[in-house]
């Protein structure tokens, strides 16, 4: 029986390697949750990158395949990474993945195109003018092959066609995905979403440090100072990407401090009446003073001043 490797790293993930075809384990693997890659050429754990291990599933995996006989060695690293690390290889990824779906969609294309020219092709083959079928003519069994392949190239150039289209739909969005997570109002959500969530740890951790000496469960500690190291970095990169934007113009720092109550502010291509102004979101007038509704400062895309309405006036 094959000698296996269980293996698990921030930068990684969980992998395992030392399989070979034929030997039982796919099976095993598949069954445990584990996936096959072919550009990697291993066995992983689905979203397993930047993760703490998950044991259970390691175990698990370990003691199914000693049981068909394999020899299993695991070796963890839980060695966090920096999240400029994270993100430098996260674009890398996504990246290579629109690079590789591109060359995939120019591949499918190439193919559609040839059996289009098949398809072409079978049907000028074809009796002229829509001729009919002699039965029992010596000319029936010939007429039925050529309408037989006609039939089967059109079929083969529709699937083709499909499978082109939606290669080229995946490569868009993969090579969009890009773009999309350095876009201005995706950015405002992430730091609105990451302060939560710092937030939330730090008053987790003052909890559990507020509470009966010599009852602190340690791995629940590290595990919180951990969650709230890597929150910071994140925060404080999306900040900073986010003051950048602002300082190049690609996006303005709206919210009380320059938007008062009765200026005009757009939100998803519509404009409003501003009627509050709070630290994270703005009210406005939905329906002449009848109903309001609030949005976070990130959904505003444009700002006229009530001074500004009076002059244009």
């Amino acid at each position: 029986m094959s000698a296996l490797t269980i293996t698990h790293t921030r930068a990684e993930g969980t992998v395992l390697e030392g399989t070979a075809a034929g030997d039982g384990a796919a099976g095993i693997l598949t069954a445990c949750g584990w996936r096959w890659s072919r550009d990697r050429g291993t066995w992983y754990v689905p979203r397993s990158r930047d993760q703490h291990a998950r044991h259970d599933l390691i175990e698990a995996t370990r003691s199914q395949l000693q049981r068909a006989g394999h020899d299993v060695e695991v070796h963890v690293d839980e060695q966090p990474r920096d999240f400029a690390d994270i993100e430098v290889d996260l674009l890398a990824r996504r990246r290579a993945r629109a690079a590789a779906l591109k060359r995939r969609a120019v591949t499918a294309k190439a193919r559609a195109d040839a059996a289009a020219g098949a398809e072409e092709a079978a049907v000028r083959a074809l009796p002229p003018a829509g001729e009919p079928i002699k039965i029992g003519h010596h000319s029936e069994n010939r007429h039925r092959r050529s309408m037989d392949r006609a039939h089967r190239a059109t079929g083969k150039r529709i699937a083709a066609d499909d499978r082109a289209r939606e290669l080229e739909r995946q490569a868009q969005a993969a090579t969009q995905s890009v773009a999309a997570r350095y876009a201005p109002r995706p950015v405002a959500a992430r730091i609105d979403r990451l302060d939560a969530e710092l937030r939330q740890k730090l008053r987790a951790l003052a909890r559990l440090e507020a509470g009966e000496p010599g009852t602190v469960d340690a791995r629940t500690r590290s595990l919180l100072q951990e969650q709230i190291a890597l929150l910071e970095q994140e925060l404080e990169h999306w900040t900073a990407t986010r003051a950048a934007q602002i300082a190049d113009g690609l996006a303005v720092d709206y919210g009380p401090h320059n938007v008062r109550p009765g200026d005009q502010v757009q939100i998803s291509g519509h404009w409003y009446r501003a009627v509050r102004a709070n630290r994270a979101t703005v009210t406005v007038d939905m329906a002449g003073g009848r109903r309001t509704a609030t949005a976070p400062w990130r959904n505003v895309t444009d700002h006229n001043p009530a001074n500004q309405q009076q002059e244009d006036a």
